[in-house]
């Protein structure tokens, strides 16, 4: 569930890059701030997808594309 947490919170900085953009500060510095936000947000989202597996992974993509019809149910889990 840890790796689920992740992979969806890394999807937060999303609506930060138009206060990032806007950030008063130099143009180079917010560039930066803006690579790193967005590197940060691949980081973490790599991290959660290790730990959640494929199986995390299925469940989220599942989430995230709605509450449409149910084409098979979820992999079964590598461990009893």
């Amino acid at each position: 569930m840890t790796g689920v947490l992740l992979m969806a919170g890394s999807f937060l900085v999303y609506p930060a890059y138009p206060i990032l953009v806007l950030w008063p500060a130099t143009e180079r510095a917010r560039v930066e701030i803006t690579l790193v936000a967005a590197a940060l947000s691949w980081a973490v989202f790599s991290a959660g997808l290790y730990l959640a597996g494929r199986r995390g992974w299925v469940w989220l993509r599942r989430r995230w594309k709605g509450r449409g019809p149910r084409r098979a149910p979820p992999p079964p889990s590598g461990t009893p």
